[in-house]
Parts: structure tokens; sequence; C-alpha cells
């Protein structure tokens, strides 16, 4: 890869690229995998179960290491079995948590709604798109997966240290980088990892945890906009460039909490036409 980059495009994976991920922890599509894979046969009756004893204490660790969601919901199932009394194997809890994980990440396919954009962007020499999200260790895999559905060559920052995978999305997962977004160790492990010396702008598309469940503290209002404003922040000083930050916010009609909000809310392809017009200035 050669100094020819001077646009960076940073997608966030999870409630932006992927949808789907979003409508699984919906409360009754999330109760109806919780029952279908054998969570619920393991203790977990509800989705306040689901959330509240195994992903939001476990969220930190299962995000910055490679542990791996699997391996926590196991980890998790032991203890939620054990004090409900409830008669379960080890092997039927392994069973169910990879059931469960399998379901999960197959529904978190990328919206064929960004191929357009993702399609023609690849091909720009001038242009380099990364995927960056703070997700389990299995992610990784799951979203190179998903590119390739959509005929698009993705590759791990961890396995393209020297960026020798050219014409190929690159892929952030905090997982791999040990990180979150909002860490400055993050994104230096990113800058020395692709050719930022010419960049002259990065446009970053992310909905910054609002798209998230309700029941996840990642979705909490106030820390939505207080982690916009802090990993923009931190991109400017670690690059040295532009930024332009493009909230992409779904709607909460639901959620009161969220409607006082001004951030506008774009369909996807308002958002990629826009990404394309920053990235592609008119020839």
């Amino acid at each position: 890869m050669s100094g020819h980059i001077t646009t960076l495009v940073i997608f966030d994976y999870s409630g932006t690229l992927s949808l789907g991920a979003i409508r699984f922890g919906t409360p009754e599509y999330l109760m109806n995998r919780l029952t279908e894979t054998g969570l619920e046969h393991c203790g977990v009756t509800g989705t306040d179960i689901f959330w509240h004893d195994i992903v939001n204490p476990t969220w930190h660790e299962g995000s910055t290491t490679s542990i791996g969601y699997t391996h926590l919901m196991v980890r998790q199932l032991m203890e939620i079995s054990k004090k409900a009394a409830i008669a379960v194997s080890g092997a039927e809890i392994h069973k169910a948590a990879f059931r469960f994980v399998e379901s999960y990440f197959a529904h978190s396919f990328i919206d064929r709604q960004w191929l357009w954009l993702l399609g023609k962007l690849v091909k720009e020499p001038s242009v380099l798109i990364l995927i960056a999200t703070d997700h389990y260790a299995e992610a990784t895999d799951a979203i190179i997966r998903s590119l390739q559905g959509l005929g698009v060559a993705g590759v791990s920052l961890k396995d393209d240290p020297t960026g020798v995978h050219t014409g190929t999305v690159k892929i952030a997962n905090s997982a791999d980088m040990g990180f979150h977004k909002n860490d400055r160790r993050f994104w230096t492990a990113v800058q020395s990892r692709v050719p930022y010396q010419a960049l002259n702008r990065i446009v970053y598309v992310d909905d910054f945890g609002y798209n998230e469940s309700a029941e996840s503290d990642y979705s909490v209002p106030g820390a939505v906009e207080k982690r916009m404003h802090a990993t923009i922040s931190i991109l400017k000083d670690v690059f040295s460039t532009e930024v332009v930050g493009i909230p992409f916010l779904i709607e909460k009609r639901n959620r009161p909490e969220f409607q006082k909000n001004t951030m506008p809310r774009r369909t996807i392809s308002e958002i990629a036409l826009k990404v394309w017009e920053l990235c592609v200035p008119a020839r």
C-alpha cells in the first residue's frame, strides 16, 4: 500500500452496517432466540436475565480480549443455572451457548443497502475503508464472511500489520485491538497500520451505540453523545487531519428519553450518498 490514500472512511459495524444485530436484540425477537437455542432451559427465562446477568457484566472483558462471546456465555450460564437450581449439564450449556452465538452472528450480516457504496469505494485507489467496532472476538470472522457474501474482500488489521492486502476492507475489532474505540490506544494502533501521513480527511460513520437495545448499557442516552464527541476528538488528535463525523441514527419513537436528541436521522441511502460525495468529489 502506498501513499496514494488520501481519505480514510470508517464505518461502525453493529447498529450501522449491520441492522440485523439490532433487530436480534429486540425483546420479542430475543426471547424467541433464547427459547429456540436452549438458553431458556439453562435459566435465562427472560430478556432481563440475558442483559443483566450475561451481557452487561461481561461486556468490557468480552469486547477487549480474545476470550469470546461463547466462552463468556458458558461461564455466566453456569452461574445462572446453579443459582436457579436447574438440573442442566455442562454439555447442554455449551451447546446452547454455541447455538445462540451462531444465531446472533448469522443475523448480524451487513445490510445489502451498503453494497453500492462499499463496492465502489473499495475500488477507489485514494480511499481506504475501515470497519471499526467494539465487539466480541467472534465478530472479526463474522464481518469477513458478511463482506464475502457481498463480493467484497475483508481482512483484520491484526492479520495485515503492514497493509499489504490492497483492495480490501480493513477490520479493527476492539477484541483484537485490546481497547474500545473511545480509547486513544485503539486509534494509535490503527494509525500504525494505515498510511495516515497522506490523509487529508477521515469520514466517520457510526451510531455511537444509539441504535443498540434499550436494555444494553451501551445505549444510555448520555453515553451516546459523550462517546461520539470523545471518539471524534481522539481521531482528530491522533491522525492530525479533518474528521467528518456522520451519526447514523434510526428512529426510536418508543424511547421518550431519545426524543430530545437533535442529531439528524438519515437512511442508509442518504448516508451512502453523502459519504460518496465526500470521498469522490465531482470529476
